[in-house]
């Protein structure tokens, strides 16, 4: 799936909007494992185009009955050209990232979504 969009930039000098591509693909999906991939690029940012934030989920439960789950999230910047600028846009991406999960952390339990759900 492909999710595009318009998304605000934070710290970036002459632009505070660019245009946003999300992969997102179902690596594994079995009975008690699902493996998530996510590629996100920022297009018209300063060099956007030398790297993507990738992102794995990896969600793990005994079975389909268990209402409990191990969810591990792990997150990588990968450059596919040079870019002397490298080691300013790693931690700000990484920071972006972590502030995205955090934000969607706090959605989810604030909308009861880790809550333990009863069958009706």
């Amino acid at each position: 799936m492909t999710v595009n969009c318009v998304v605000p930039l934070v710290n970036v000098p002459f632009m505070s909007k660019s245009n946003f591509v999300k992969q997102i693909s179902i690596i594994k999906k079995t009975s008690s494992k699902i493996v998530l991939e996510f590629d996100m690029k920022t297009l018209d940012a300063p060099y956007g185009d030398t790297f993507s934030c990738k992102e794995s989920w990896i969600i793990l439960t005994t079975s389909r009955k268990q209402q409990r789950c191990v969810f591990q999230q792990f997150i990588k910047i990968d450059f596919t050209k040079s870019c002397m600028f490298k080691f300013r846009i790693v931690p700000r991406a990484e920071e972006g990232m972590t502030e995205t999960n955090d934000k969607f952390h706090s959605y989810a339990s604030k909308n009861g979504h880790f809550s333990k759900k009863q069958n009706v």
